[in-house]
């Protein structure tokens, strides 16, 4: 569990900025979501009602179906945003801690063997760690 708290750690320490975007945006992308679903079962519901009820000439469709493409194209378009981010942030955090992983398992394990953690995060070049 240390292993992963480090990791976390040091995901948020590299760039804090872009992960404080990343995690804007995934709210971003839950309230659309949810709204999306809203919209969508009360357009649905409406629509039924209104040609049950012999309204359905009547009934606009236009505005809540801009409504649902707004909502599906912004859900779209916030996901892609978030997964650039964070993956940007996450990649800077490797790229910064590239010289930390080769100390972090000596002070992890008393023989230097890595942990099957680091072996999945890193890779399994550190396996072996070089002198």
């Amino acid at each position: 569990m240390r292993a992963l708290l480090q990791i976390a750690g040091l995901l948020l320490t590299a760039d804090r900025w872009a992960m404080a975007r990343g995690a804007a945006l995934s709210v971003t992308v839950l309230a659309m979501g949810a709204a999306l679903l809203g919209l969508s079962g009360w357009f649905i519901t409406a629509t039924g009602i209104a040609g049950l009820a012999g309204l359905g000439i009547a009934f606009d469709v236009f505005r809540p179906s801009a409504g649902v493409r707004f909502l599906t194209l912004g859900r779209t378009a916030a996901r892609y945003g978030e997964r650039l981010l964070t993956h940007d942030a996450t990649l800077r955090a490797r790229s910064s801690g590239f010289s930390w992983h080769w100390r972090w398992p000596k002070r992890c394990c008393p023989c230097g063997a890595a942990s099957p953690i680091l072996v999945a995060w890193w890779g399994p070049q550190i396996a072996s760690p070089r002198a």
